[in-house]
């Protein structure tokens, strides 16, 4: 391998590496997002919700019903300006706090 192969090399990875780091600065600022709505919603204090994709949402949280389900789709519409159908809800959804902001990253693209 030539010199010049080497540095592009290089470069392909550290462009490679910046754009993953791009997506997932977007991904964790999306999460955040989440989770402020989440907690706004449900009334849990700041940092209540652990800030892990992992989180589980739907029956691990006791304040989580069907008004909250309504109150934060409504927040998400309105803070990321998507429109959430009826038949795009289940529970899968809302499962954990990755699954929601899978969710919400897939109506933004």
């Amino acid at each position: 391998m030539s010199a010049f192969s080497g540095v592009k090399l290089v470069v392909f990875i550290s462009d490679a590496l910046t754009a993953y780091l791009t997506v997932m600065k977007c991904f964790m600022d999306i999460q955040s997002g989440v989770i402020a709505i989440l907690q706004s919603n449900l009334s849990i204090s700041v940092g209540g919700i652990v800030a892990h994709p992992d989180t589980p949402i739907l029956g691990a949280i006791p304040e989580m019903d069907s008004m909250s389900v309504v109150g934060i789709l409504a927040s998400l519409e309105e803070q990321y300006g998507i429109q959430v159908d009826d038949d795009e809800i289940s529970a899968d959804v809302f499962a954990t706090v990755g699954t929601l902001t899978h969710f919400v990253e897939s109506k933004l693209i």
